[in-house]
């Protein structure tokens, strides 16, 4: 957190950290998430043997599914592939647990949640924010991906922010007005 504050230059009001295992738990109390898989993954295990298929299109997923979805990077994608999936997984996550029908799995979500997470946000806040963002199908989630150029350095890849890059996103985050290539000006809010 004292990272990404230091390097953007924002503040961050609050975290939640889940592992992997919480995705497969929760999808599980919630009898599965709804993706949109753009291409089909395929995951092998060590003998080269298909362990599983995610076919492309519109499904439920949930529990080692749903992990392997969230998990998967190897194809031209990579990382941002799933860091892609992940932020998709998540929103849909967030509609089943406001979702009214789920009212009667709040018992097992609760714990789903408090087993697999980590946060710096008190339960009142969770609340108040969850209560906020309860129309999530309205919610607009604007996802920004620094640019970075791929290095290697001593056998090891790395990514290298672009520091152009970085100060527009800096001024986005921190609702800084920034001009357009046409010479007009966006203004972001928070």
């Amino acid at each position: 957190m004292e990272t990404v504050e230091e390097i953007l230059n924002i503040q961050i009001d609050g975290y939640i950290v889940t592992n992997f295992n919480g995705f497969k738990e929760i999808s599980e109390a919630l009898n599965g998430v709804t993706v949109n898989n753009k291409k089909e993954i395929v995951w092998y295990d060590q003998e080269g043997n298909k362990k599983f298929v995610i076919p492309v299109g519109k499904q439920r997923l949930k529990g080692d599914n749903l992990l392997m979805y969230v998990r998967f990077r190897g194809d031209s994608e990579g990382d941002f592939g799933r860091i892609n999936r992940q932020q998709e997984v998540i929103k849909s996550v967030i509609q089943e647990v406001l979702n009214p029908k789920n009212i009667f799995k709040m018992q097992q979500i609760v714990k789903a949640v408090q087993n697999n997470t980590k946060t710096n946000i008190n339960f009142g806040e969770f609340l108040n924010l969850a209560w906020q963002i309860k129309d999530v199908d309205n919610i607009e989630i604007e996802p920004l991906t620094l640019k970075t150029k791929s290095q290697k350095s001593n056998g090891i890849w790395y990514e290298i922010m672009d520091t152009e890059d970085l100060k527009r996103i800096s001024n986005i985050l921190n609702g800084i007005p920034i001009e357009d290539t046409d010479g007009s000006e966006n203004h972001y809010t928070e």
